[in-house]
C-alpha cells in the first residue's frame, strides 16, 4: 500500500479508484449502509477533503501521503463528515511531529482527523451514551434562572426577560437527556467562562486567548462558541467517551484552545512528539 500511494499527489488521493474502494467498503461495513448512500457519503466527503488540500492555509499538502490516507479513511471509520458549517462535525489538519533518523531527528507534517463537539455528540448518541442534548439557552442580566432539586431531581426553572434587559451575558445551560428515562442538566457561569479564557491565555500567551472569547456583542464571548463550549462542558460529566482509531478529540474545556500545529520553533518537544490536540474554531 506505502509504494501505491507514494505515487499519488495529496489532491490525487481521494479520487484513486483503489482509495474509493476502501473507503466504500469501510464505510459499509462499520455503518451497516448500502453501496448507494455509502457512495453518495464518499462524493461528498471527497469533495470537503479537495477543498481542504488545495486551502493553502491547510499545509495538507506538505503532509506524508500515508497520513493523509489514514486521515481521509478515518473518515469512513467515524462516519463523520468535514463539511465546514455551523455545527462541524471533524476536519482534517496537519501537524508537525518529530521523527529519529539516521542524520538525526527530523520533523515532518502528519495529517489527522479531528473530532469537534459535534462530531462527538454524534459518536456517544451512536454508542448509547446519551439520546439527545437540548439546544444551549444563553443566560442574559434580568433573565430568570435558578437551578434546583425537586424530589431528588434536579430541574431548572428560567424566565427569560421579554424584551431583553440586557446584552450582558451571564450564562447558559443544556438538558441533556439520557437513557432510561433520565433527565440532567448542565450549566455554566461567567466565572467559567472566564476561568476557560484564563486558561486560553495561559496556552496562547497572549493578552485575551482565543479570540471568539472576545469576538462576540460588546466585546463578549461569541454566542456561538459558548453554546459548544456548553455542550462540551455537559458531556465531559459523562466521562471521557474513547475512540478506538487514530483520530484524535477534544479531551476537555480547555484543549480546544489549543492550536493543533504550530510552527516547529513554537513547540515544545513533547507537544511535538505527542499526538496532535485540536482547534475547532480554525478547521482549516
Amino acid at each position: 500500500m506505502a509504494s501505491f500511494l507514494d505515487k499519488l499527489k495529496p489532491i490525487e488521493l481521494a479520487d484513486n479508484q483503489e482509495v474509493k474502494d476502501k473507503f466504500l467498503n469501510v464505510y459499509m461495513k462499520i455503518h451497516k449502509q448500502d453501496f448507494e448512500n455509502a457512495d453518495a457519503f464518499y462524493e461528498k466527503e471527497k469533495g470537503y477533503f479537495k477543498q481542504a488540500v488545495l486551502d493553502p492555509e491547510s499545509k495538507l499538502t506538505e503532509c506524508t501521503i500515508v497520513s493523509l490516507y489514514s486521515a481521509f479513511m478515518e473518515i469512513a471509520i467515524n462516519g463523520l463528515s468535514i463539511k465546514k458549517q455551523g455545527k462541524a462535525e471533524a476536519y482534517i489538519e496537519a501537524k508537525n511531529q518529530k521523527i529519529k533518523s539516521d542524520k538525526g531527528d527530523v520533523y515532518v507534517k502528519i495529517a489527522k482527523l479531528v473530532i469537534q463537539t459535534h462530531g462527538e455528540l454524534l459518536l456517544r448518541k451512536r454508542a448509547g451514551q446519551l439520546l439527545h442534548v437540548s439546544n444551549p439557552v444563553i443566560v442574559y442580566e434580568g433573565d430568570e434562572f435558578q437551578p434546583k432539586m425537586k424530589d431528588g431531581v434536579m430541574i431548572i426553572d428560567y424566565t427569560p426577560s421579554i424584551p431583553r434587559k440586557s446584552n450582558i451575558i451571564v450564562g447558559s445551560f443544556c438538558k441533556l437527556h439520557l437513557p432510561h428515562g433520565i433527565i440532567d442538566w448542565k450549566w455554566l457561569l461567567k466565572e467559567d467562562i472566564q476561568r476557560f479564557q484564563n486558561a486560553s491565555i495561559k496556552m496562547l500567551k497572549n493578552e485575551k486567548g482565543n479570540a471568539l472569547y472576545t469576538s462576540g456583542v460588546d466585546g463578549q464571548i461569541d454566542v456561538g462558541f459558548l453554546e459548544t463550549k456548553t455542550i462540551k462542558h455537559a458531556m465531559n460529566t459523562l466521562g471521557r467517551f474513547r475512540i478506538d482509531s487514530s483520530a484524535v478529540m477534544i479531551e476537555d474545556d480547555n484543549d480546544d484552545d489549543i492550536p493543533f500545529a504550530e510552527p516547529i520553533e513554537n513547540q515544545s518537544n513533547s507537544q511535538s512528539e505527542e499526538n496532535p490536540i485540536d482547534n475547532p474554531e480554525n478547521p482549516f
